[in-house]
């Protein structure tokens, strides 16, 4: 019984552990985003498209000259550091010391997500208007209403 009550909370340690990790990593995301102008934004879209563009997927669409990618990788790297040394050192000292292994990258994960959140939030009322409804707003409302009570339960 002992036995089995001490892998219960060796396993809940380490399931909790799991699911706190990335804590610090989204701070400093949050705060790097928090603390850009609208041309590091700029500059971080363009770093984040460079990067895709390396895909087999992307290379079928547009291909990127080399010099154009070290240039605005070199320009991004300038920023970040920038941003992340004199507005983000508290939030880059806890991962480098909570997270060491995976904080960085799901720093730049988050910071990515949250800018591709907001410029998607801009863009995408044309993609899913009212129309993909029928036009009907109080129907989309309805489901709106419905979805928000079901996640609160």
């Amino acid at each position: 019984m002992k036995k089995h009550l001490l892998c219960m909370t060796f396993a809940f340690l380490g399931f909790s552990a799991t699911v706190s990790a990335g804590t610090y990593s989204d701070d400093l995301s949050r705060c790097i985003y928090k603390n850009m102008t609208s041309s590091d934004k700029s500059l971080v879209i363009q770093w984040t498209y460079v990067e895709l563009s390396k895909t087999k997927a992307a290379r079928q669409v547009a291909v990127i000259p080399d010099a154009k990618v070290k240039s605005v990788e070199s320009e991004a790297k300038k920023t970040l550091t920038r941003i992340i040394g004199t507005k983000c050192s508290k939030e880059v000292a806890k991962v480098a010391l909570h997270e060491p292994k995976t904080g960085i990258k799901a720093t730049v994960g988050g910071l990515v997500s949250l800018m591709i959140e907001d410029e998607l939030k801009k863009r995408s009322s044309t993609l899913l208007s009212s129309n993909v409804f029928g036009g009907n707003t109080e129907l989309l409302q309805q489901g709106s209403n419905l979805i928000q009570n079901f996640l609160r339960k």
